[in-house]
């Protein structure tokens, strides 16, 4: 059984005899086996409540000293041990990797070693697995004269990394990661990242928001608008409009910049200007009335009356204004607003559009020819790099001819002859006349490649053992 006490209160009369009844205790509790927590970081702990500055001040820097001494020192930190029950927890995410080496000290378990390190920008954007495999091979790498030759579990809340050990296919980016672990004995096994908060502590439990007074009051008044309440719930399932959710708080996206949205009354009653988008209807004689109407459409399903903003803001842009007898579009755009796209302009679309895909075409067309002639121009440079120049015969030279046709023998002849040269014929063809007795054509034509001087071809019968493919690359 195991008890837990969260606070020991010692008194004495003085501060040297509250000292000699500490030591007491503490002599008392060691033989028992009561451990004393000497540390605790409640400045920090002050910091991780809701709606909590974030200041670092003095105090807090030196919470944050005590806590690492306590997690680096006896009694957390032990010594490792060679035969003593290992284990390894890694954990990854976009921000760095993390690992704790663990061992087994009087049947509870204690850390021997910690480690991290950034990831960097191309290992931020890989998919978490690569990164949990990944955060395995660094750490078994930095911690390799402790883990080299005695058998430990590396334990990871990544599933997939332990059925990837299995399993003989794996993907690419892992096979070398993979490899390295070859060197060692041990065995994956898999938590829940609920039981490895130890290992990425910081990445799970960020503490650095810091919150505006004006920032709130917003985010409440827009809770308490409909329409921008309306706006939020849309933006839960889909884009919508300019408008962005960022922590509960609706941002409208203006020329580069985002700007809180808040109600028209907010922004009278705190005098607010420039930091809000206001929201609301521009009122005019005839807009109500084309609005009312709009929202009649929807009037059984009003739930979804959101679905009809755009046909409303189409309606307020299209009507006169009473003061410049003119519509909003007309004065933005010198044109008024048609509801629907005239021929004229379709025509104007699509000419512009069949230009520039004839341009695209004819661009695309012209980098084809210029990639296959740089291509063509690469196997001439090398064909003609390895070339040679033709045997030349004169008439009446005794040639042997390759048997091309009628010849069933593999293990026949691949030349016949002599053959007595008659005629050149011109571009390396001759016409050559049988010049003994023996089975071929009579008067028959072949080629130099098909060719070699028949005192050749008989001295390497005689005694070379070359192949068909060297004698050919004498000649």
């Amino acid at each position: 059984m195991e008890m837990y006490v969260d606070d020991i209160v010692v008194f004495g009369q003085t501060s040297d005899e509250c000292l000699t009844n500490v030591r007491k205790v503490l002599q008392t509790a060691e033989p028992y086996g009561l451990q004393i927590k000497w540390a605790k970081s409640r400045p920090l702990t002050q910091l991780l409540k809701k709606d909590a500055a974030f200041v670092m001040g003095v105090t807090e820097q030196q919470a944050v000293q005590k806590l690492k001494a306590a997690l680096t020192q006896d009694p957390v930190l032990k010594i490792f041990k060679q035969n003593g029950k290992t284990q390894l927890h890694v954990d990854a995410s976009k921000h760095g990797f993390g690992a704790t080496l663990v061992q087994q000290h009087e049947s509870k378990w204690h850390p021997v070693f910690y480690w991290s390190r950034k990831t960097s920008p191309q290992e931020g954007k890989l998919h978490s697995y690569f990164l949990e495999v990944k955060a395995a091979y660094l750490a078994t790498k930095r911690l390799r004269h402790y883990l080299m030759g005695i058998r430990f579990d590396v334990i990871t809340d990544c599933a997939a990394f332990k059925q990837t050990a299995a399993k003989k296919d794996v993907p690419r980016e892992v096979v070398q990661w993979l490899m390295y672990l070859q060197d060692f004995d041990f065995n994956i096994e898999h938590r829940s990242a609920d039981r490895m908060k130890h290992v990425d502590t910081v990445s799970r439990y960020p503490v650095m928001v810091i919150e505006s007074h004006i920032k709130a009051k917003i985010r409440k008044a827009q809770q308490n608008d409909e329409h921008l309440k309306a706006v939020t719930v849309v933006l839960e399932q889909k884009p919508y409009a300019d408008y962005v959710l960022k922590n509960g708080v609706l941002f409208k996206q203006l020329k580069g910049l985002e700007l809180l949205v808040a109600p028209r009354n907010f922004c009278k009653v705190n005098k607010i200007e420039h930091i809000a988008i206001t929201t609301g209807v521009p009122r005019g004689n005839g807009q109500i009335e084309r609005v009312n109407r709009l929202a009649k459409l929807s009037a059984n399903n009003s739930a979804k009356w959101y679905n009809y903003t755009a046909m409303v803001q189409k309606a307020i842009n299209a009507h006169v204004h009473t003061t410049t007898k003119f519509t909003p579009y007309e004065i933005m755009f010198g044109v008024k607003m048609r509801n629907e796209m005239s021929a004229d302009i379709i025509k104007l679309l699509q000419d512009e559009m069949l230009v520039a895909f004839q341009g695209d075409r004819s661009k695309l067309r012209e980098e084809a020819r210029i990639n296959i002639q740089a291509v063509q121009e690469v196997y001439k440079r090398n064909f003609d790099r390895r070339r040679k120049s033709s045997q030349g015969y004169q008439k009446a030279d005794l040639v042997a001819i390759k048997v091309t046709q009628f010849s069933d023998k593999k293990l026949g002849n691949k030349f016949i002859g002599p053959y007595s040269v008659v005629k050149d014929k011109g571009n390396g063809r001759y016409e050559v006349e049988k010049a003994a007795d023996f089975a071929g054509p009579h008067l028959t034509s072949t080629s130099v490649d098909n060719m070699k001087l028949w005192a050749h071809y008989a001295a390497e019968n005689d005694g070379s053992s070359g192949t068909d493919d060297e004698q050919d690359d004498r000649m």
